[in-house]
């Protein structure tokens, strides 16, 4: 159990350095390392647990800068995919369940390893929605869909972190409530999140620092081996045994 915290520890204070560096990668990152420590159920449900008093801290600090209207819309729209994520996440056995995780993770580090975008539009943002829903609820992981669906409409820096952090805050206080009605919080879970909640302050601090200091290379490749390795490792573990 000692390991496990630990663990916890470790991997929640290096996702949240990625957040505050980057504005999304708490999840993106936590959620696979942590599947190799517990059962992707408990790391799905103890990362997004934890996220939220990460991103909504955020977004009430750069509430100024957020823009709500895309908010809003993605907001709306994750209304029709968080059921189906609830259920997924409900149903799918481990090994399944991994096999998600891996893919979400080695889908989104080919999108930025190559550049890909998408057009900018409230159609996109849709879109962006009803899936960050489905992936929020299923595998705690609602940032690749908006990530793309914010780049493309060209904020800057600092609206773009605030913005994604005031949408994972709304998707992920309603999909906290669905994991309290459909009974998915055990007693692992919770142990793991509460260890894991004071890591985000040493976590952003430190990101936050570099926020300025390291260049955008150094860090996309940092963030991109990370989810190359823990991809592939999840992958892995799915298939194994």
């Amino acid at each position: 159990m000692t390991a496990l915290l630990i663990t916890s520890f470790c991997v929640a204070a290096f996702s949240a350095a990625a957040q505050a560096l980057t504005g999304f990668g708490f999840a993106l990152l936590g959620v696979p390392l942590l599947a190799l420590a517990v059962d992707a159920h408990t790391a799905v449900v103890a990362i997004t647990t934890v996220e939220l008093a990460l991103t909504a801290v955020i977004a009430i600090r750069e509430w100024s800068h957020v823009q709500w209207r895309s908010v809003i819309v993605v907001t709306l729209a994750s209304f029709v995919g968080i059921p189906i994520g609830l259920y997924v996440l409900a149903t799918f056995d481990e090994h399944l369940l991994n096999a998600v995780i891996a893919v979400v993770v080695l889908v989104f580090a080919a999108i930025i390893a190559f550049g890909l975008t998408v057009p900018r539009g409230p159609r996109t943002e849709i879109v962006a929605g009803v899936s960050s829903g489905v992936l929020l609820a299923s595998t705690g992981m609602n940032g690749p869909p908006l990530v793309a669906a914010f780049q493309a409409m060209g904020l800057s820096p600092r609206s773009f972190r605030a913005t994604l952090q005031a949408a994972f805050t709304v998707q992920i206080i309603i999909v906290v409530i669905g994991f309290v009605l459909t009974d998915q919080f055990t007693g692992q879970s919770v142990t793991v999140a509460a260890t894991a909640i004071p890591a985000l302050v040493i976590g952003w601090f430190l990101g936050d620092k570099l926020f300025h200091r390291l260049t955008g290379p150094h860090f996309r490749r940092l963030v991109l081996g990370t989810l190359v390795v823990s991809g592939v490792l999840t992958l892995i573990r799915a298939f194994a045994g």
